[in-house]
């Protein structure tokens, strides 16, 4: 990841004051040095992953920081286990794609979704607002909607007699 996508998840990592970050697959040191250069000291970014390797080679890599968790799990057993948890922003990589469904029901009111890499377009869901982008290879990013507004039909005007 280059330096305008580094930049916009420190400054997306700075919203999220006193709430937590989750990433669906493994990061890199770089996003996560970013995202822990914007996160206030009261916030939190939580990297899951079942890829042994590239998370000892991430905690390795990554800064000691108590802000900062790692967990090498089945990210379908991790969601299951953290199931009533909710996120300010959630990072989905190719590995975490199966799942994205879920990690959008676990997303604050406010929230934000980002897609890192080519990991395909956002999925349609009224519950979002979301936007196509590449930003050094960032492909998408959303927000929740405070609520979803139920279509109205209006009915055509009287004829006046």
């Amino acid at each position: 990841m280059h330096d305008n996508a580094a930049a916009l998840l420190r400054v997306l990592a700075a919203t999220l004051v006193g709430r937590a970050a989750i990433s669906l697959g493994t990061i890199s040191a770089v996003n996560v040095k970013a995202l822990l250069a914007g996160l206030d000291i009261t916030s939190s970014l939580i990297v899951a992953s079942g890829n042994d390797s590239l998370i000892r080679k991430l905690s390795a890599e990554a800064p000691e920081d108590l802000r900062f968790a790692v967990h090498v799990q089945s990210l379908a057993e991790f969601l299951d286990d953290i199931a009533a948890h909710r996120f300010g922003l959630a990072l989905v990589t190719e590995e975490g794609l199966p799942l994205v469904s879920r990690a959008l029901d676990m997303l604050e009111v406010g929230g934000i979704i980002i897609g890192l890499g080519r990991v395909g377009c956002f999925p349609e869901d009224p519950r979002f607002e979301s936007v196509a982008l590449d930003v050094d290879g960032l492909c998408w990013l959303a927000t929740r909607r405070q609520n979803v507004r139920p279509t109205r039909r209006r009915r055509a005007p009287k004829p006046h007699a």
